[in-house]
């Protein structure tokens, strides 16, 4: 039979905690980083739907009659973070943080702003607001 001091459990227990220590703190930062990584993922898919869908309209435009009008709505922010949209060259631009997207789409004069967008065919042309 083995006899342990008092000393010598009290080492091994503080031991064992330290390690444990150790393992909870290289657990939370790997989660934390998890975490990070989904909220990045996040915001590029809103990016990425919120572009979509204003090409989406203006491809509908393009495909109407001239005459065609349709109000859209874009959201004041994603998911609670300020971002930009806009159209230059031909491009759709969508900024939030450190993320950014461009999708191509078809000429269109005009510019994009937050809330109520009216697109509109006039003369073969697609203006926006």
């Amino acid at each position: 039979l083995i006899r342990w001091s008092k000393a010598q459990l009290s080492l091994e227990f503080a031991s064992v905690i330290a390690i444990l220590l150790l393992l909870s703190i290289v657990i939370a930062l790997a989660s934390g980083n998890k975490i990070n990584d989904f909220k990045n993922e996040k915001d590029i898919f809103l990016l990425k739907d919120t572009a979509a869908t204003v090409r989406n309209e203006i491809q509908i435009a393009y495909a109407m009659d001239s005459g065609y009008v349709r109000n859209f709505d874009l959201p004041e922010t994603l998911d609670g973070q300020n971002y930009t949209i806009s159209i230059q060259n031909n491009f759709i631009s969508a900024a939030m943080g450190d993320e950014q997207i461009e999708l191509a789409t078809q000429p269109i004069t005009g510019t994009l702003a937050h809330g109520t967008n009216v697109i509109k065919k006039v003369g073969g042309n697609v203006l926006l607001n």
